[in-house]
């Protein structure tokens, strides 16, 4: 990285890529019992991002500031089959789940990596900003809330659909 690159606080797409690279390899070797960040490729190819998912942080977990996560093969909005009377079936679970995929990006605008993440609920129905807010632990909320600079904004998912959809 150059000297005028780290006066600035900038990156290059390379030094991302070599940094993303390091991270995996350490993640891997000193989290391996959590799911692992993956290097997804762009649909170009040449560029991609980290890439982490099925976060799973439940109501009770959120007091401790714990995560859990599916095991391998597992999906966010699924449990195993349990064979069960359905007459007799009875939720007694009262913890509110909710699910983040988290997304690493290099911004070739602002030369600087950048925090995605989707939010949702069992449903998988969006987080409201508030809920997401909740699930932070102390020092997140606290940084939302001493730097202009610190902050989350929500997008409206927008399905695109081709003509040849129709």
């Amino acid at each position: 990285m150059s000297t005028k690159e780290e006066s600035r606080g900038t990156l290059s797409s390379t030094d991302f890529g070599v940094a993303a690279s390091a991270f995996i390899l350490n993640w891997n070797t000193i989290c391996s019992s959590f799911p692992q960040w993956t290097w997804v490729l762009s649909h170009h190819q040449v560029e991609g991002y980290l890439s982490l998912e099925n976060i799973l942080l439940s109501s009770t977990q959120e007091e401790h500031g714990e995560l859990s996560f599916p095991g391998p093969g597992k999906h966010s909005h699924q449990e195993d089959p349990i064979d069960v009377d359905d007459a007799t079936l009875v939720h007694i679970n009262p913890c509110k789940v909710h699910y983040y995929d988290l997304h690493i990006i290099y911004c070739n605008s602002y030369r600087v990596p950048v925090l995605y993440f989707r939010a949702y609920d069992n449903d998988g129905e969006p987080l409201e900003c508030d809920e997401i807010e909740k699930d932070l632990p102390a020092y997140s909320k606290k940084a939302l809330s001493d730097s202009k600079w610190t902050f989350i904004t929500q997008e409206a998912m927008v399905q695109i659909t081709s003509v040849w959809d129709q």
